[in-house]
């Protein structure tokens, strides 16, 4: 409650100094002389419509019960192609996720099969509860999983080639458009997320896992390639999940561990990239990997991490958006916890705000958030703050109305 009247306030103050005389950015620590210029007032405008969204987010989070707020920070994939099984609907009536990620077996041949399966899921989960995110992996190159009914792209290494064979703005101009052509193809299937692009840059150990799913090794055009890919996507309406921070090893994390054994400082040099995009595009989303950071916790993995979610993502990074982890599924962590429920419980309580689920696990999942809420492992408080995070982004996207 302390905080909602907190950002109420913000929401007051802002509003009121878009409007205020000079005296009002002096009391903000802003030095003025004369009439307020524009510039202030739009970061006062912009500055109190951000507080008003999550005010009204927050609001919304914690009018949820407690069955709701804790389907809220599930992104969970569904069985289907061109119409939800009914044993989904079981699911989806008791468990109402907050995202839905497609995978190459949910689509089918054809745009208007395609588009008409995720109207039908899309409204079921909505008439539950609160309008879900529809998700997939549109990276370009072999992660395409439309490319039958969205058309395909490059892979993002093809334009970290092009940077060196024709200029970096030239290259950086092909991502956008080449981009912004693929989010009209999502635009028109009604996916409103996209678990891109992939920021983490190329090094000696990931190069055999990661390919040409990466911009390079040069962080700083990957870093700008990334920033146009996310804002060519927002301009048609989707939403992006960077990834994969802070990086991967050399294993694939689908069949085993990894660690970064990299110092601090070599740790952010390695995360330069996501540094651009966090603070020049402001995705909506960011997946944090598996892979152990040991100069930066204790922790097995980053998805674990109060030291990188809490203390690197949000505290140094500044990143305000949706904490999205990898998926538990794989064997990178799956052998930490005798269940995806208590994982995505430790996760969440590590500051983590959704965790991605696969439908065997979507119950058990949800039953294990529930029981650690009421047994007072995870606090109501967190949950909200988890939810509240995902549903701005649903206000500022178009899910729902502001």
């Amino acid at each position: 409650m302390k905080r909602i009247l907190c950002l109420a306030l913000q929401v007051l103050w802002y509003g009121a100094a878009a409007l205020a005389p000079v005296s009002c950015y002096k009391a903000q620590g802003v030095k003025a002389s004369g009439p307020v210029s524009e510039a202030q007032r739009a970061e006062a405008s912009e500055k109190a419509a951000e507080a008003a969204l999550w005010v009204k987010a927050l609001s919304l989070a914690r009018s949820l019960d407690d069955g709701r707020l804790a389907a809220q920070v599930l992104m969970a994939g569904t069985d289907g192609k061109e119409t939800l099984p009914l044993w989904m609907k079981e699911i989806f009536s008791e468990v109402p996720p907050g995202a839905l990620m497609l995978f190459s077996y949910n689509i089918a041949d054809n745009p208007e099969a395609v588009a008409g399966f995720i109207a039908e899921a899309r409204d079921f989960v909505a008439g539950e509860s609160l309008v879900p995110f529809i998700a997939v992996d549109h990276e370009g190159g072999t992660v395409n999983r439309l490319a039958f009914v969205a058309g395909s792209f490059p892979p993002p290494l093809f334009y970290g080639d092009e940077a060196r064979k024709k200029g970096g703005e030239a290259a950086l101009d092909e991502v956008y458009g080449s981009a912004l052509r693929a989010a009209a193809g999502l635009g028109a299937l009604s996916i409103t997320m996209n678990l891109a692009p992939v920021a983490e840059i190329l090094t000696d150990d990931n190069s055999a896992f990661l390919g040409d799913r990466s911009y390079g090794r040069d962080a700083a055009f990957a870093g700008e390639a990334a920033s146009r890919f996310v804002r060519a996507m927002r301009e048609q309406g989707v939403a992006s999940a960077v990834k994969h921070f802070p990086g991967h090893g050399g294993n694939d994390p689908h069949e085993g561990s990894n660690a970064l054994p990299y110092t601090a400082g070599e740790l952010r040099d390695l995360v330069a990239s996501f540094k651009t995009v966090i603070e020049k595009a402001a995705p909506a989303a960011l997946i944090v990997s598996h892979a152990a950071v040991p100069a930066m916790n204790g922790e097995p993995s980053a998805s674990l991490s109060p030291g990188v979610m809490r203390s690197w993502i949000r505290e140094e990074l500044g990143f305000e958006g949706i904490i999205l982890t990898d998926d538990f599924s794989m064997k990178a962590v799956r052998s930490l916890f005798p269940s995806t429920g208590e994982a995505s419980v430790a996760a969440l309580n590590a500051g983590a705000d959704m965790v991605m689920v696969w439908p065997p696990d979507i119950l058990k999942t949800h039953r294990a958030v529930l029981a650690a809420l009421a047994g007072g492992v995870i606090s109501r408080e967190r949950l909200e703050e988890a939810s509240a995070r995902i549903i701005r982004e649903k206000l500022r996207y178009g899910l729902m109305d502001r």
